[in-house]
């Protein structure tokens, strides 16, 4: 029991230090971005915020490009769930 304990507890601080890493990346990114805006607007200042725009997308697309379906998913199969379920709450309050 003291073993599952002790793995159950490391399992949830590995998965606070992945959450805490994810969002290091991300500010991280964040931050290398508005860089290159304040770099791009010295250059180009109509187009600048379009061309940072599109470059921060390619690079999201790039980095969750296998987890994006699965996001889709999952968020279409919470949507229908719940219209399923405010349907089915609706038909019971009449």
């Amino acid at each position: 029991m003291a073993n599952e304990r002790d793995d159950s507890r490391l399992e949830k601080i590995d998965q606070k230090l992945r959450i805490l890493v994810v969002l290091a990346v991300c500010q991280a990114g964040i931050t290398g971005l508005m860089f290159i805006y304040l770099v791009l607007e010295n250059f180009i200042p109509s187009n600048s915020s379009l061309l940072l725009f599109l470059m921060g997308l390619c690079i999201f697309l790039y980095l969750f490009r296998r987890r994006i379906p699965g996001w889709f998913g999952n968020l279409s199969r919470f949507i229908f769930a719940n219209l399923f379920e405010m349907r089915k709450s609706d038909s019971i309050k009449k």
